[in-house]
């Protein structure tokens, strides 16, 4: 969290975290922190100045629900590829920034390999992705 908020002030972004510190995540740390560095990056990296990205993280009943949202909108007809290997939106970059396009896929993966699932909706202004991972057996 720490370098997401660095790389979002770096940029005029303002960065908000909302994570109770009694709530408890039972998954796997090393693909959940891959999963979240990567969807931060993108909310940074899309994000323009003086933009806004929030992370919230709620449990309930052993579920862990999270959630990465930036103020910036992805048109709705490209939300049904967003997690294609390779998929770029096209004219979405007047920033330039790089990228394979396999990032978000590859978030998709480790979130299916967690038993979880992830969505995407934006409207208004705001894109939202949503984890929900249920509890992983500890050994």
């Amino acid at each position: 969290l720490a370098i997401a908020e660095e790389q979002a002030r770096a940029k005029g972004q303002t960065f908000q975290a909302s994570v109770p510190l009694e709530s408890s995540i039972t998954t796997d740390p090393l693909l959940l922190g891959r999963i979240l560095r990567e969807l931060l990056h993108n909310a940074v990296k899309y994000t323009p100045p003086q933009g806004s990205i929030r992370l919230q993280i709620e449990t309930e009943n052993r579920q862990s629900h999270i959630q990465v949202s930036n103020s910036q909108e992805i048109p709705s007809e490209e939300l049904t590829r967003i997690f294609e290997r390779f998929y770029r939106i096209p004219k979405s970059d007047p920033w330039k920034e790089g990228g394979t396009g396999l990032g978000l896929a590859l978030v998709k993966q480790m979130v299916d390999q967690l038993r979880g699932s992830i969505e995407v909706s934006s409207a208004a202004g705001w894109t939202t992705f949503t984890l929900h991972l249920p509890p992983l057996p500890q050994f």
